[in-house]
């Protein structure tokens, strides 16, 4: 009888999901999470990722990962705390900040390409200046204090 056969089905289920249990560093629940992230952020903009460019769902994809890996790892640190009691934070702290500027770095590139798509989307300009000139010519009257 070889050794697998002789495990119980408790114990092929904890190593089915031991890789799991610390989710940051399993490739499953960082794509399943990074799903989840990009979601959550193109949902409030009435976004679908078929209204983005090439470019701007590969730069989706991009900032997901690590993203996902951010969120993951703050379950973790909420659970556990972001010190031991001898004063010592946990071993992935290090992978935890890198994933943080990946993550805010591929954002910057991300951004761009999202405010395009709102802005076709929705027919209306995406920059936050000009709307807010148009915002307050509508409403306030014209710049030089004339109305109309």
């Amino acid at each position: 009888m070889s050794v697998a056969a002789k495990r119980t089905k408790g114990e092929l289920e904890q190593r089915r999901n031991a890789p799991l249990i610390h989710g940051a560093r399993s490739e499953r629940r960082v794509r399943r999470t990074a799903g989840y992230v990009k979601q959550s952020l193109l949902m409030p903009l009435g976004l679908r990722q078929s209204d983005l460019s090439r470019t701007g769902r590969y730069w989706l994809d991009q900032w997901a990962i690590p993203q996902a890996q951010v969120k993951l790892y703050d379950d973790e640190l909420e659970r556990i705390g972001l010190l031991a009691d001898d004063g010592i934070p946990p071993s992935f702290m290090r992978t935890y900040y890198a994933a943080r500027g990946l993550a805010s770095r591929t954002r910057m590139k991300l951004e761009p390409h999202l405010l395009e798509a709102v802005e076709r989307k929705s027919g209306r300009s995406a920059d936050p200046v000009e709307r807010l000139n148009r915002f307050l010519e509508e409403n306030y009257g014209s710049r030089d204090g004339a109305d109309g």
